[in-house]
């Protein structure tokens, strides 16, 4: 049905969107420890 395709593309989006969230904050926080360690 539309619905469930419409949901399941939601849920692969949200996925997404969280997995490159939580990509992108990991890397910010090693980067701000090595900034913090080095100086």
């Amino acid at each position: 049905t539309p619905a469930g395709v419409f949901a399941r593309t939601g849920q692969r989006l949200l996925a997404l969107a969280a997995g490159i969230w939580h990509n992108w904050t990991t890397d910010a926080a090693v980067k701000h420890s090595l900034i913090a360690y080095d100086h």
